[in-house]
């Protein structure tokens, strides 16, 4: 009796190891993807603007709760040169720049702007806006003229305002919701591995003390998963 009940002891904490070791891989490599993503560039929320402009100059993206307060402290500038520009106002909670309004200054000179496209990115996420549809001229700036393929409008000093008709909040949501998705199917496979890995070690050598699984190797392979599939995912999955 005392020898079945050691076999069933050693089982039992063979299986407790073994759960133990899969909830710690997957609370691991979910926390490293999900670390990963938010400090990446693949983790970053923009609004993309892809124009032509007659004129240099600063433009100006302000995010706020709703439309009475926009500040410079909840704003993002990018630099306009003459020509063809790639602007991306980047979003971020902690300066507080993600919220329900959204006001565009499109350049502090005169000028002319020819819009190619207007887009929300963010990981897993690329939403694509008509410019005609979503802005609205707000001060000393045209209406936007479109013919299909562009969109005009026109700065009229140097101080041109448009309110930008679009929920970045929930589009944000979103966002955060594909990296916590994506690092819960990390750590989901990493488990699995983990879980595998386990089982053929004690099969190999059942009298192993720690399942002949070193952690320095164990923390090596997690880690290369996390980063494999999470780079995977937001080069391959959009």
């Amino acid at each position: 009796m005392s020898a079945s009940r050691t076999v069933s002891t050693r089982q039992q904490l063979g299986l407790g190891k073994s759960i133990g070791g899969a909830l710690a891989s997957l609370a691991l490599a979910a926390s490293l993807t999900f670390i990963f993503l938010i400090l990446s560039p693949f983790g970053v929320f923009r609004v993309e603007v892809v124009l032509d402009s007659s004129a240099s100059g600063t433009s100006q993206m302000f995010f706020a709760a709703d439309a009475s307060s926009f500040s410079e402290k909840k704003s993002h500038s990018q630099h306009v040169v003459v020509g063809s520009n790639q602007l991306a106002f980047v979003g971020n909670p902690i300066r507080e720049t993600v919220g329900s309004a959204l006001r565009w200054d499109p350049l502090d000179e005169p000028a002319m702007m020819e819009i190619e496209s207007f887009e929300v990115s963010g990981f897993l996420l690329g939403e694509k806006y008509d410019p005609a549809e979503v802005l609205r001229p707000s001060l000393d700036v045209s209406e936007v003229l479109s013919d299909g393929k562009l969109s005009l409008i026109q700065t009229l000093s140097n101080d041109g305002q448009m309110i930008v008709d679009i929920d970045l909040r929930s589009l944000y949501r979103g966002h955060m919701l594909a990296i916590i998705a994506t690092s819960l199917v990390v750590g989901l496979v990493a488990s699995l591995v983990w879980t595998l890995v386990w089982l053929t070690e004690r099969r190999l050598r059942p009298s192993s003390r720690s399942a002949g699984l070193d952690s320095r190797v164990f923390v090596v392979v997690v880690l290369g998963i996390s980063i494999a599939i999470s780079v995977s995912w937001a080069l391959f999955a959009r």
